[in-house]
């Protein structure tokens, strides 16, 4: 099966449906755990078509549309619901 794919267009229409730039993507990326060094680099490339876009990152772009067309859970939510649940530092 071949893996899917989407233009560097695609990408750019898709990230401002679900009202996210790039950086704030990288972001989103970050905090669910890409360890990828200068995934800012990256991104800012796959949306000038310098580079192909991710299975990964095409998967979480699907996600963030569908949870908020279906369900009106926003990427700015999803960071919300991240920031909630990661561990407190001790004082």
């Amino acid at each position: 099966m071949k893996n899917p794919s989407i233009t560097a267009h695609e990408f750019r229409v898709v990230l401002e449906g679900v009202k996210l730039t790039e950086q704030s993507f990288a972001h989103l990326l970050r905090a669910l755990g890409d360890t990828t060094p200068n995934i800012e680099h990256h991104v800012r490339q796959w949306a000038g078509g310098e580079q192909d876009v991710p299975g990964s990152a095409i998967a979480l772009l699907t996600l963030l549309a569908v949870l908020e067309e279906q369900q009106g859970i926003t990427p700015k939510d999803i960071w919300n619901m991240i920031l909630a649940a990661t561990p407190k530092a001790p004082i």
